[in-house]
């Protein structure tokens, strides 16, 4: 089977013993080609597939493929993000954005997905920037997302401390698994986290301040 890919840079592949036979005269720039073509199929895939969905949902079919998403290695994850992307109107795309653009605004109103996708594509924001800017409330700089972030600090962005907060969670399940603990065990805990529901009010006095 050949696999010729989009970038005329690119040179035909063939898919031999269950790999890619790359001719040994290949250049960089021909490689290069293909891995920015790679990326094309990457993203062009995962906008397919929330196509796919969102048809089979409108049709109401969605609970009759559950056998056939086991199959391909679908998870109910994959299945709601994609359903997520797929809500996002066709009008909106752009070949400049991609799937993980449509993702970052899938939960907003239709004029609010128009104002963020068209920043995206305006400013050049990967996925992060435009997510970064979102809760920022205006285009961020650079600058301003590598602050944010954390990058060079070695310091943890809060970003990530909530992802651990969420996998945590999860273990000990949840809400109703915190409650449900021994009283020494749960009193120690609200003494431990304390620090962080101060911090947390505070935050939620000032935000209240502003209006």
């Amino acid at each position: 089977m050949e696999i010729k890919l989009i970038d005329d840079m690119a040179p035909s592949l063939k898919w031999v013993n269950n790999g890619l036979a790359i001719p040994t005269e290949t250049s960089k720039e021909e490689v290069a080609a293909i891995l920015k073509n790679f990326s094309f199929w990457q993203n062009a895939s995962a906008v397919a597939l929330a196509d796919v969905l969102s048809f089979a949902q409108s049709k109401g079919y969605l609970e009759q493929l559950e056998i056939v998403f086991e199959e391909c290695g679908l998870t109910p994850t994959d299945v709601s993000r994609a359903l997520a992307i797929g809500d996002v109107p066709r009008g909106l795309r752009s070949e400049k954005l991609s799937a993980e653009h449509y993702y970052v605004v899938s939960r907003m109103t239709m004029d609010q997905q128009t104002k963020w996708l068209a920043a995206a594509e305006k400013n050049a924001l990967s996925a992060l920037e435009l997510k970064r800017s979102i809760e920022a409330g205006r285009v961020l700089t650079k600058e301003e997302i590598a602050e944010l972030s954390g990058k060079g600090s070695g310091i943890v962005n809060y970003h990530g401390i909530v992802n651990q907060w969420s996998r945590w969670s999860s273990k000990v399940g949840g809400v109703h698994g915190i409650t449900s603990w021994p009283t020494p065990v749960l009193r120690q805990w609200l003494s431990d986290v304390s620090p962080i529901v101060e911090a947390v009010e505070a935050a939620k006095a000032a935000l209240h301040d502003r209006k």
